[in-house]
C-alpha cells in the first residue's frame, strides 16, 4: 500500500526491477530526514477516558490508520481501569476499492478484534470496485444512508467526527453532511452550513490530503 511519502521514495529507486536481494550500501542512498512536532488538533478529546462522547470516523483507504490507534487506546484504556472506563457508540465506517483476494482493506484483525470486545459499535465497511462491492459503495453514501443515526449521536450527544482520507472523499464528506442536516432539519443549506461550522470547533475535524 503506497502513500504520498513511500511514493515518492519508490521513485527514487528509479524503474528497474528484480526479484532478488540485492546488497545496496548505506552511502549509495542518501534521504534526508526532518522531524518535526506538528500541532495537530487531529486526536481523541482529552476527557475521553471519563466522558461518554460518542465518536464518529469516517476514513478512505489509508486514511484509516489514526483511527486504529484510536481505537487502541479506548482499547487499552478499558484493559487498564475496566471499572473506570465509560462505553460509547463508536461508528467506524471505511471505504477501499476492492475485496477479497484482491482486496485493499486494511486492519481487517484489528477492527474485528475491537468490534468484539465492544470497543467499535457500528462498522460500515465500503467496496467500490470489484467482483463484490458493498452496499454502499462510498463512504457519502452509508452517511446518507445511517443519517438519522449519525446526526442524533452529533446533534443530540454531542459526538465528535472525524474525517481522514483523500480531498475528495472529504469535499464528499461535506456536502453529504450539509444535505443531511436540510434534510432532517429542514433548513436551506445556508442554514445548514453554519450548523456545520458551529461543529468545527473540536467536533468535526478533518485530516485530508491529495
Amino acid at each position: 500500500m503506497r502513500g504520498l511519502c513511500s511514493s515518492w521514495l519508490d521513485s527514487l529507486t528509479g524503474y528497474t526491477t528484480c526479484r532478488s536481494w540485492v546488497d545496496v550500501s548505506m552511502n549509495d542512498v542518501y534521504i534526508p530526514i526532518f522531524p518535526r512536532v506538528a500541532a495537530s488538533a487531529f486526536h481523541l478529546p482529552k476527557d475521553i477516558q471519563h466522558s461518554p462522547i460518542p465518536l464518529i470516523l469516517i476514513a478512505s483507504g489509508t486514511g484509516i490508520s489514526p483511527f486504529i490507534s484510536f481505537l487502541e487506546s479506548l482499547a487499552e484504556a478499558k484493559r487498564l481501569h475496566p471499572t473506570a472506563y465509560t462505553p460509547r457508540p463508536v461508528w467506524l465506517i471505511h471505504g477501499h476499492r476492492f475485496d477479497g483476494d484482491e482486496g485493499d482493506s486494511l486492519y481487517h484483525s484489528e477492527i474485528q478484534s475491537y468490534i468484539s470486545c465492544g470497543i467499535v459499535t457500528e462498522f460500515v465497511e465500503c467496496v467500490s470496485r470489484g467482483e463484490h462491492p458493498s452496499i454502499h459503495s462510498y463512504v457519502q453514501d452509508a452517511v446518507w444512508a445511517n443519517r438519522k443515526s449519525i446526526w442524533e449521536l452529533v446533534d443530540a450527544h454531542n459526538a465528535c467526527l472525524y474525517i481522514c482520507g483523500s480531498l475528495a472523499m472529504g469535499k464528499g464528506i461535506h456536502d453529504m453532511l450539509i444535505k443531511v442536516i436540510m434534510d432532517l432539519k429542514n433548513v436551506g443549506s445556508v442554514e445548514a452550513v453554519r450548523v456545520l461550522n458551529e461543529l468545527s470547533d473540536g467536533r468535526y475535524l478533518r485530516e485530508v490530503w491529495g
